[in-house]
């Protein structure tokens, strides 16, 4: 089978891209305005939940989850702080996680004004507030007593977990196990590209110019060894 240069460079691309997209799913979205954050009284540093921001992009953890039911239709949620970020901007939020656990997840996020006015949300990261009340510790990664500075451009992260695959084993069917993943905050180079795929990006140009070259050079020994097969045969 014979490839023309630009198939072979777009089967290449193509290639790497599904490597990186594996076990990966992910949520696209802008900054927001910035808004006042209260002074006094109740903050969002007492919710106790972890957070996320361009400065700290990494969140490691081994997160519950379900098989979807009446309760829980989507599976599990957990809910996460993005702060600091740059009105306008474009950011993604990825979560990664081994194809050893099968897992369903969806990655939503919403503006302060948003969480506080639809029911379901605010009482989805109260119920969450509270668990993590419950059982948060001082080692926690990601949880912060310090105050956020006002204004604040911040987003709340909504994830759902459910867990995906069939098992004999009553016991794991009925408590499947936590999925260890990365969360990360990515930010858009230009609002074009995620920068953590950067060095991806330049790996696959050169490897992209390399192949045209290395064809040019084998187009030019073909064409030559054609050539000259040609004339011993008149």
């Amino acid at each position: 089978m014979w490839f023309t240069k630009p198939t072979f460079v777009g089967v290449l691309v193509l290639q790497i891209a599904a490597i990186v997209s594996a076990n990966t799913e992910k949520v696209i979205f802008l900054g927001p305005q910035s808004v006042q954050l209260p002074q006094d009284g109740p903050s969002f540093a007492t919710l106790g939940l972890n957070r996320l921001s361009p400065k700290f992009a990494n969140y490691r953890s081994a997160l519950p989850v379900t098989f979807p039911n009446s309760s829980h239709p989507r599976g599990l949620q957990s809910w996460y702080l993005l702060h600091d970020l740059s009105p306008g901007a474009r950011y993604e939020v990825r979560i990664c996680w081994a194809a050893t656990q099968p897992t369903n997840w969806i990655l939503e996020v919403f503006n302060v004004t948003e969480t506080m006015e639809i029911p379901e949300l605010i009482q989805g990261l109260a119920l969450y507030t509270e668990q993590r009340t419950a059982s948060i510790t001082s080692d926690d990664q990601g949880v912060s007593n310090d105050q956020f500075k006002s204004p604040q451009s911040l987003l709340f992260l909504r994830v759902h977990g459910a867990a995906d695959y069939f098992s004999l084993d009553e016991g794991l069917m009925q408590r499947p196990e936590s999925v260890k993943v990365d969360l990360i905050l990515d930010s858009f180079l230009l609002n074009i590209l995620p920068r953590s795929l950067l060095p991806t990006a330049i790996y696959v140009c050169a490897i992209a110019i390399f192949g045209l070259f290395a064809s040019n050079l084998v187009w030019i020994w073909l064409v030559g060894t054609h050539g000259t097969h040609k004339e011993r045969i008149e």
